[in-house]
């Protein structure tokens, strides 16, 4: 994936976009907006090239949620993110 990219939930509800990563360093930001009310939880699993992944729950209804920045990271350095994936919990 590359920085701007977007995933949308199978629902319609969230959308996930890679806001900045830098390889060296194994670390970056996701933005997670809300496109419509909902109650739940979601998990936002980002998914790296070298097999690892990092997890954010994040859990619909707080406005001041919506469209922050969530922080992602690696310890692998020189790693790319290989796919961004929503489950609902």
């Amino acid at each position: 994936m590359k920085v701007c990219d977007s995933v949308v939930s199978t629902d319609g509800f969230l959308k996930v976009t890679l806001d900045a990563f830098n390889p060296d360093r194994g670390n970056g930001n996701i933005k997670i907006e809300e496109l419509s009310d909902k109650v739940g939880r979601f998990f936002v699993n980002v998914n790296f090239r070298s097999g690892e992944r990092d997890t954010v729950d994040y859990r619909p209804g707080d406005v001041s949620r919506s469209g922050a920045l969530f922080g992602i990271s690696t310890t692998t350095r020189n790693d790319a993110i290989s796919s961004i994936v929503l489950t609902p919990a």
